[in-house]
């Protein structure tokens, strides 16, 4: 019973009930993205890196020396950073503070917590504006649908643009360019990891957004300039007095002829028969 209702509900004629499906495909691309966004808002793997110590000298007790390469990896994010030592089988864990978190971090923890909280904040309105198209019987909600339709534009812009930002930001750390550089006796080298990947694909799912969210506004006013279209044609025929609807039009009855009905006399008039009374 409750799927026929919901079959019912989907199949209400109205005249947005196209608008549902980029509408159903802006909803859960929104769900996702926030979900995205919050792996990658709190992921340790931003980067991952290998520390290189090219000639390192050990000393041991029979004062023999043995050259070799030490080799350190590990990872970081937003938040923490986790290093593990090649003779060391525990991966130590560290939160980054505000003085140690690597260069430009603070402001793209910055712009990711707002980009956060505004992918939440969308949610509602793509949800909402999906429930008003289902139900909007005759179009009475079409006040409601149109603000609904540009809050969500406005909300996937900003999207778009901070992720962006972030991305543009991102690039110019030096774990992304070069990479690869020496200190001292050091070699060091960076690679992207999973946070940064879960970044680019929030920031492609926020530009589809985007732009299936100005498809609809496109589609909504296509569609309003139809029905104009459609009513202005409607007054016109209203307005001209020779116009009659099609119930009021008469409709010819095709006459049969039978063979009785062509050889019958018709009665004599009335007034034959009438006596008047003298």
């Amino acid at each position: 019973m409750g799927l026929r209702k919901l079959a019912a509900m989907i199949s209400t004629v109205n005249d947005y009930a196209i608008l549902k499906w980029p509408i159903i495909i802006i909803c859960f691309s929104i769900t996702l993205l926030s979900f995205i966004l919050l792996l990658s808002f709190t992921s340790d793997r931003w980067y991952s890196y290998d520390l290189i110590n090219v000639r390192h000298t050990i000393v041991y007790p029979n004062k023999t020396t043995q050259f070799t390469d030490l080799l350190e990896y590990g990872s970081f994010g937003l938040w923490f950073i986790c290093i593990h030592k090649y003779n060391d089988p525990i991966i130590k864990c560290d939160t980054w503070t505000q003085e140690t978190r690597p260069q430009y971090f603070n402001v793209i923890l910055i712009l990711l917590t707002c980009t956060l909280y505004l992918a939440y904040l969308a949610i509602f309105p793509c949800w909402a504006l999906l429930i008003l198209i289902l139900y909007n019987t005759n179009n009475r909600y079409m006040i409601y649908i149109n603000a609904f339709i540009w809050i969500a534009l406005l909300f996937f812009l900003f999207i778009t643009v901070i992720l962006a930002a972030i991305l543009i930001i991102n690039s110019l750390t030096k774990m992304h360019s070069p990479g690869r550089f020496f200190i001292d006796r050091f070699y060091i080298s960076f690679h992207s990891s999973g946070g940064i990947h879960y970044l680019i694909l929030a920031t492609t799912l926020a530009s589809i957004c985007f732009l299936l969210s100005i498809v609809t506004l496109i589609w909504r006013t296509f569609i309003e300039m139809k029905i104009i279209e459609l009513e202005g044609e409607l007054l016109k025929q209203l307005s001209d007095e020779n116009f009659q609807p099609i119930w009021n039009r008469p409709i010819p009855i095709p006459s049969t002829t039978t063979e009785f009905g062509a050889n019958h006399e018709e009665p004599p008039p009335y007034n034959l028969y009438y006596e008047p009374n003298n």
